[in-house]
């Protein structure tokens, strides 16, 4: 007997079997409540006053016309389960790796070895939770010229603190995971999630409570001290940072905040660039994370451009003459910083200038 036809005779036994079919009925409702659940809790974004959106466009929703129960419906039913095992799969598999490198070890006794080995477990969870998710990711390099910003002859080393990318969604931190190893910048309440807390504290993330304002003073100073670690050797983690504070709908870049550049240490600029109108967007905007996740585990596949920089490091000329030339009256040194960093990521990805932030959202 052939394999094809015993295969065949597995897949009949398993479809026509009473508990399968049980199974797959009270499936099948659970995922109509959780799609109409979803527009339900959805509808009032759609709905929303245009003005709202004539006013902050950095987080208008561009995919409405691309929601259809029917096929958000079906890709619940079929892919929901698969991509939801592929995920905390990837989750747990990642902690018991992490658990069986650092057991025994605190944290204070992260060396270079150990170090490097965690960032190979961020990578390859990283990867594996995107492609659970249906994303997958090509990259593209952009050579770019800083003369104009860093003068003549400026040092084009390799050598930074932490990379910078613009932010559309939750996933934007499994992206850059899966591309680098990074840790990142999160809230307090994260260290405390089952599996996922021991991976990020471990990988050599910041916590960050962002109701107090006690606490993200003392996490600007943390994060000061980790970028210069992480420049000099002294640290071997690696660091992304999403300045702009919140997420947008992915055609915009909104100002960002001072953390990554009171430093003036090297940052390598990173876009995410993601298609938002042909089908259903990854893009968070103005919805919530669970509705998010479901929304991503409904649609079989997504793709993402990563846009790497070169590393861009703030020299004498920059200090000296560029930022006094540039600056307005009463504006920091940190605020040139930034928006060179903004201009440049903005004018070879296509991203428009938002002027709106988190408080706006």
């Amino acid at each position: 007997m052939s394999f094809l036809s015993l295969l065949l005779k597995l897949i009949l036994l398993i479809t026509f079997n009473k508990y399968f079919i049980t199974f797959f009925i009270l499936w099948a409702i659970v995922c109509y409540f959780l799609i109409n659940n979803l527009f339900k809790n959805c509808e009032k974004y759609k709905n929303a006053d245009k003005s709202l959106y004539e006013k902050y466009p950095e987080f208008l929703r561009r995919d409405w016309d691309n929601w259809v129960f029917m096929r958000l419906y079906l890709g619940a039913l079929f892919l929901l389960w698969i991509k939801l095992f592929g995920v905390l799969s990837t989750i747990i598999g990642a902690w018991i790796a992490v658990r069986y490198f650092t057991n025994g070890k605190k944290l204070e006794e992260k060396n270079e070895e150990l170090t490097n080995k965690l960032k190979a477990i961020a990578r390859i969870a990283g990867r594996c939770f995107l492609i659970s998710c249906g994303i997958f990711t090509s990259h593209k390099y952009v050579d770019i010229d800083y003369e104009k910003y860093l003068g003549k002859l400026y040092d084009k080393s390799e050598n930074y603190s932490a990379s910078i990318c613009n932010h559309i969604s939750w996933l934007d931190i499994m992206i850059m995971m899966g591309d680098n190893g990074c840790g990142f910048i999160t809230n307090i309440g994260v260290k405390n999630y089952y599996f996922i807390g021991t991976i990020c504290t471990w990988i050599g993330s910041i916590y960050v409570d962002r109701q107090s304002k006690e606490s993200r003073s003392d996490s600007l100073s943390t994060l000061e001290k980790k970028l210069k670690d992480i420049y000099e050797k002294r640290e071997f983690s690696s660091l992304c940072i999403f300045p702009e504070g919140t997420t947008s709908n992915g055609q915009y870049l909104l100002p960002f905040k001072k953390g990554a550049f009171t430093s003036f240490l090297p940052l390598q600029p990173n876009v995410i660039k993601i298609e938002s109108q042909k089908s259903l967007s990854l893009a968070m905007d103005i919805i919530e994370i669970t509705n998010h996740l479901l929304l991503v585990c409904c649609v079989p596949y997504h793709f993402v451009e990563i846009l790497k920089f070169p590393v861009f490091s703030p020299n004498e000329y920059f200090m000296k003459t560029y930022i006094p030339n540039n600056k307005k009256e009463s504006e920091e040194d940190w605020v040139v910083y930034s928006d060179v960093i903004r201009k440049i990521m903005m004018e070879s990805s296509g991203l428009k200038n938002g002027n709106n932030s988190f408080e706006g959202k």
